[in-house]
């Protein structure tokens, strides 16, 4: 709570001048974001990235990764407005193909270790068998990567209930029966790969898990209509 007085107290200060903008309400804003956690560390106007080029993208303690993005807007503004704006859903998109990608390094970083995960290897040895024979571990683990992430957000627009209900165990059940060798690999999913690898891969559910799943479709289905 204290963090939030802080932060509040440090807004209206800049407001009352009559003079401040979206950017003046920043450093306290990078502030607020940091004490959420030890080690959390908030950039402003990070660098072009794969997710785009936000206000300000949120990096974990551990493993320095993306965690989220925010972006700010000038006092008066109206949030409702920006949060169903294109700008936010391609943020989104490109946080999923920033995950996927962090989820094919750290394969190829178990796998090149001295004691790989044995459950990598025995799903290695399951693409072999049902895709490609012969797979390098660099090739097979940008091939688990966008099959997780293409898997895991066809599992999340089949979702039926409660959005906060949906996670990495249950992800195979919402994954239709036509499609065993999905399935079998979300079965799979949340077994022993590792605690960095895990953790990547909950970050994907996390995301898919507060997406507006109707929006979305319904963008895409207007891009597709366009294309």
């Amino acid at each position: 709570m204290r963090a939030i007085q802080d932060y509040l107290a440090e807004v209206q200060e800049k407001y009352k001048t009559g003079m401040a903008r979206e950017h003046a309400y920043r450093p306290a804003l990078q502030t607020l974001l940091e004490s959420a956690g030890e080690g959390i560390n908030a950039l402003n106007d990070a660098a072009q990235s794969d997710i785009g080029m936000p206000d300000f993208v949120v990096m974990s303690a551990e493993g320095n990764a993306p965690i989220g993005i925010v972006e700010a807007k000038d006092i008066g503004n109206r949030l409702n407005r920006t949060e169903k704006s294109a700008q936010l859903r391609r943020y989104m998109a490109r946080r999923l193909a920033g995950i996927a990608r962090e989820i094919a390094y750290y394969i190829k970083k178990d796998l090149a270790s001295s004691a790989p995960s044995q459950n990598l290897l025995k799903q290695k040895d399951a693409f072999e068998e049902t895709l490609l024979p012969d797979l390098s571990h660099e090739n097979f683990a940008d091939m688990y990567a966008q099959t997780f992430a293409y898997g895991l957000f066809a599992a999340r627009v089949n979702h039926i209930g409660d959005p906060a209900q949906f996670d990495l165990r249950g992800a195979a059940e919402d994954i239709p029966q036509t499609n065993p060798f999905l399935r079998k690999l979300f079965h799979h999913s949340y077994f022993d790969l590792g605690k960095r690898l895990t953790w990547m891969m909950e970050s994907l559910v996390n995301a898919l898990r507060r997406a507006d799943m109707d929006d979305i479709l319904a963008d895409f289905g207007q891009r597709t209509q366009q294309t």
